[in-house]
């Protein structure tokens, strides 16, 4: 086979490497199964929009609610998008997956930079959080109508402090807005 213990390599050594190479083996396996998983999430979301104004990824913290998110966002690029989530962490991370996996410049985009990369790819994007739909800006951006809004955290929609801006934002959309909820709680 063309390998052997008298080429320098120690049964240590060997027996390490066929570790990392299984360990590598099984990453690869799971990151696949991770990708088929997005894919029939993104799938099945499509199917549902196909007929039904709202729908909703229920997937383990982890397994990429956000990809699928941004897969969803991308067939509204240049429409209408609200994205909302419970802190601005979320929003944070949502900001620097859109630098880094599609504007595909994550290394050399400072981050005074973001806002206006963000803005060549999805210029009618809002990324807000619960709690400012509240404020004088939020009161305005509820009026609005959109093409696309994601509810991240979408189990925490209910909370006293931001039902009712939320309720007023979704009165006021029309039908063929569609409307995508994230979460890793299914209640």
């Amino acid at each position: 086979c063309g390998f052997s213990f008298d080429d320098g390599i120690g049964v240590f050594s060997a027996f390490l490497l066929l570790i990392n190479t299984v360990v590598g083996i099984v990453f690869v396996l799971k990151f696949l199964a991770q990708v088929k998983t997005l894919a029939l999430a993104v799938e099945n979301i499509d199917k549902i929009f196909e007929t039904k104004q709202f729908a909703a990824a229920i997937l383990p913290t982890g397994a990429g609610k956000s990809f699928v998110a941004l897969a969803e966002m991308l067939k509204f690029k240049d429409k209408k998008i609200m994205y909302i989530a419970p802190n601005d962490e979320i929003l944070n991370q949502i900001e620097a997956y859109i630098i880094k996996y599609i504007y595909g410049d994550f290394v050399n985009t400072k981050e005074k930079d973001y806002k206006k990369a963000i803005k060549e790819i999805f210029p009618n994007l809002e990324l807000r959080t619960y709690t400012s739909l509240s404020t004088p800006k939020g009161q305005d951006l509820i009026k609005e109508k959109y093409d696309l809004i994601v509810l991240d955290e979408l189990h925490r929609t209910g909370a006293n402090e931001w039902e009712a801006n939320l309720n007023t934002l979704m009165s006021n959309q029309d039908d063929s807005t569609k409307v995508l909820g994230l979460t890793a709680t299914p209640q």
